[in-house]
């Protein structure tokens, strides 16, 4: 299976590309298991439910076959993933959302674009992830940016994966979900079928 490669190889390069291009103003390092990693959904893991500003959750989309199977013997795959980003806004009863709006939605939205400068179309990413495949069948073909959620959701520290601490529950979060598509791995001719 490749997607664990590909999501690692994301979550690699967020971190490159975070650390090296910080936001304006953002003091915030990126840091695996700190403020992104990968996982089965969107929600951050459970150890991470008191990250400082925002959190970036790589996971899984989609997984089908390409264009060329129907003509190429060996595997077309083509692969899509969601990045989720998190930004904590408050917490309630005492944060009305809309007090707030203008600047949470502000800093998440460039938060948002910082992740898609990182990811979209970036070779190399198809570089980490390919160091981690074994054999011969690589990816070709970088993520392309294809849509992201608009407007942002509104969500308790419930969303967040197994919220103990009732200060935590009591949080409110802005989320955006990020889509990529068509990465794309190929399988060596050799290997096809003869």
């Amino acid at each position: 299976m490749s997607l664990p490669q590909l999501l690692s190889g994301v979550v690699t390069q967020l971190i490159t590309y975070g650390n090296a291009n910080p936001l304006t103003g953002d003091s915030t390092a990126w840091v695996s298991g700190r403020t992104v990693s990968a996982e089965e959904g969107e929600q951050p893991p459970p150890e991470a439910t008191g990250f400082p500003d925002f959190y970036a959750t790589v996971h899984a989309g989609s997984w089908n076959a390409g264009e060329l199977q129907d003509t190429n013997p060996g595997l077309h795959e083509v692969f899509g993933f969601y990045i989720t980003v998190a930004k904590k806004i408050g917490t309630r009863p005492k944060t009305k959302f809309y007090d707030a709006a203008y600047t949470d939605n502000q800093c998440l939205y460039n938060r948002v674009r910082q992740v898609i400068k990182a990811i979209n179309w970036n070779v190399d990413l198809l570089v980490t992830a390919n160091a981690l495949l074994s054999g011969d069948d690589k990816f070709v073909t970088p993520p392309v940016w294809k849509k992201s959620e608009s407007p942002f959701r509104v969500v308790g520290g419930e969303w967040l994966a197994n919220p103990s601490d009732k200060v935590i529950v009591n949080n409110l979060y802005l989320i955006c979900e990020i889509q990529f598509m068509n990465v794309e791995r190929m399988q060596c001719q050799s290997r096809g079928i003869t």
